[in-house]
């Protein structure tokens, strides 16, 4: 760099290839160029203060409920009236305000409010509110989740260890601006999109969520309906005989759980172990340990996928001494792995299967793997602790180890597991796993169609097709 060409910043990054290049491909746009702050009236974010949550009230959201060109309200915290009220005076969301995550690693996700909607929001939000009459909300939504305007934040993000938007930096974003006609042209073309994205997805999902009703047909049982989470419901008795012996956390004793281990009793399952050919926990190697250099990767609880699938792509590195000290740890064709602590238990993405040959793995301490009896099918065992009756099992008989949620080998072993023949095992296997590939394909084209309208939508942004 030339010294005539710094401009502003100093730090050797800001001037990367890939950012001064999405700088000349936004000012060879034959459409005007204007900053964030020229077209808004207003560019402000929650408070910088942690609320009183309450249990019911006015909702409170944070960056987590904010995704691409979505807002969920549904799993948002609350806040009281009043203090809602004094919020209000510092930004207080309106209908077609544009919401964008400004702290962590999902910064740079923007959404426009659809619907009336009460709610305040945290620092981790920023809210951008239009000037109407110079650019349409959805159209800065769009912008805003356009590579060309993600290159612009990586660019000026702030934070040692957490990422960090500012709100001065977020001003100074520039975005081409064509006329009002052409703005609704490319709105129209995106929302096409993002609705067959939408109706592949659901597609997809109903696929999916037909695999736990076909078990259950399997199965001939139906089971106890989920009861909402209403202070009558959370609050119940029990006799003292009934703990001795046993836990002492109330949530082990709820009807709802009764009712379902009752349910499950009455039918032929079996525990776990009696499945189990070879199964232990993983080993937990310290941080600064990996390397990129060392020869033995480490799959973690964050590479476990929906759908049983693995991300082997991006595997932390260890010293050979870890692969060599704990053979149990050893990742393997056809083991099953299960996470056991966190938030992943249970989830979506808490069981997993490994289909194919590998080499040079181990799994960490958070992941439980084992292999299957010859005489059950292994794919069948991930299926069924990957559905929704063996699920809530996990989250009825978790522990918590230092307040975190824990499974631990116990309990894992006396989950109880349906079983059948290796015939049948092998058919309900099959037919998951072609339920499962549907779902997929479903998704796959969803996505693949929905990148290459974004690719069209941000040519059009350009000016370099209309």
């Amino acid at each position: 760099m030339k010294w005539g060409e710094i401009i502003n910043r100093l730090e050797p990054k800001f001037y990367l290839s890939k950012y001064l290049n999405n700088e000349i491909k936004i000012q060879k746009s034959p459409f005007d160029k204007a900053f964030l702050y020229k077209i808004t009236k207003l560019i402000s974010d929650g408070t910088h203060f942690t609320p009183n949550y309450v249990e019911n009230g006015v909702k409170f959201l944070s960056v987590k409920d904010v995704r691409p060109f979505e807002i969920d309200y549904e799993n948002s915290k609350f806040i009281s009236v009043n203090e809602a009220k004094k919020l209000d005076r510092r930004c207080k969301p309106e209908l077609d305000d544009v919401l964008l995550t400004k702290i962590g690693a999902t910064f740079g996700f923007a959404a426009t409010i659809k619907k009336q909607e009460r709610f305040q929001i945290f620092v981790s939000v920023a809210l951008l509110r239009v000037k109407s009459n110079i650019v349409l909300p959805d159209f800065l939504t769009i912008c805003l989740n356009s590579q060309l305007i993600y290159t612009q934040f990586d660019r000026v993000i702030k934070g040692a260890g957490v990422p960090d938007l500012h709100l001065e930096d977020i001003k100074k974003i520039e975005i081409p601006l064509p006329s009002l006609n052409i703005q609704a042209k490319i709105i129209e073309k995106f929302n096409l999109a993002y609705a067959t994205k939408k109706q592949k997805e659901t597609q997809a999902q109903k696929l999916l969520d037909s695999i736990d009703d076909y078990l259950l047909s399997e199965l001939g049982i139906e089971l106890p309906e989920e009861q909402p989470n209403t202070l009558g419901n959370r609050v119940f008795l029990r006799n003292y005989g009934e703990l001795m012996g046993g836990r002492f956390d109330p949530r082990y004793y709820t009807r709802e759980k009764t009712e379902f281990f009752k349910k499950l009793l009455s039918l032929k399952f079996e525990k776990l172990k009696h499945f189990i050919k070879d199964g232990s926990y993983g080993i937990l190697p310290p941080s600064d340990s990996y390397d990129k250099s060392n020869p033995i990767m480490l799959l973690r609880a964050t590479e476990l996928k929906e759908g049983l699938e693995i991300d082997f792509s991006n595997l932390c590195k260890v010293p050979l001494e870890y692969y060599e000290r704990r053979h149990n740890a050893k990742l393997c064709k056809n083991d099953i792995l299960i996470a056991v602590k966190g938030a992943t238990i249970a989830s979506k993405k808490c069981i997993t299967f490994v289909k194919n040959d590998v080499k040079n793995i181990i799994v960490n301490g958070t992941i439980f793997r084992f292999q299957a009896q010859t005489k059950h099918n292994p794919l069948f065992l991930a299926c069924i602790l990957n559905s929704k009756i063996v699920k809530k099992q996990m989250k009825y008989n978790l522990t918590a180890n230092n307040a975190v949620d824990y499974l631990d080998k116990n309990l894992i072993e006396n989950l109880l597991i349906p079983n059948f023949s290796l015939k049948k095992q092998t058919q309900i296997a099959n037919h998951i796993t072609k339920i499962r590939n549907q779902a997929k394909q479903l998704r796959t084209e969803a996505q693949t169609q929905f990148q290459q309208t974004k690719q069209q939508v941000e040519a059009m942004i350009l000016g370099e097709t209309l």
